[in-house]
């Protein structure tokens, strides 16, 4: 096995431990244990050449890096492992969901940004890929103006 294929596997042990702190509500513990597996994902992701030899390899680490920087609340990170993934030379359907997580990060940072946080259950409720319709508030696909109606009412709701 080679060096990147040992830290590949290190990480998704890392990540699978995670998933089951975050499933029984141990938030911190599981940010703590996304973090140290997105180390040694990224360090998997930036021992390949940036090269059409080492793809598809090359942009499934990436992307699964930045997944895991997602899960771990660092948005800036999670942005930029998508960005190199898509950098290379990734097959399409890799690009894809590349961006649809530059998506996500996007949408996660700029809720942030409002003081608002979605949790893992509430997320696939709102989509930014999707038109989005609430009472009294229609949100167009991918606007931000969207997303400032839906802070603006989630505060609202909170309020009441």
């Amino acid at each position: 096995m080679s060096h990147i294929e040992e830290l590949h596997e290190q990480a998704m042990d890392l990540a699978e431990e995670a998933f089951d702190s975050r499933r029984k509500g141990r938030d911190d513990e599981a940010r703590l244990l996304f973090q140290q597996a997105l180390e040694l994902e990224r360090q998997a992701a930036l021992g390949l050449s940036l090269s059409t030899e080492s793809e598809p390899t090359r942009s499934i680490l990436f992307r699964s890096a930045s997944s895991l920087a997602f899960h771990a609340g660092d948005y800036v990170q999670a942005e930029k492992l998508a960005a190199n993934g898509i950098a290379g030379f990734p097959p399409p359907e890799i690009e894809a969901e590349l961006r649809s997580l530059q998506d996500d990060v996007n949408f996660h940072r700029h809720m942030s940004l409002h003081g608002l946080e979605l949790t893992d259950y509430q997320s696939p409720l709102v989509s930014i890929h999707t038109a989005v319709v609430l009472p009294k508030v229609r949100c167009e696909l991918a606007s931000y103006n969207c997303l400032d109606n839906l802070a603006d009412l989630s505060r609202n709701r909170l309020s009441d």
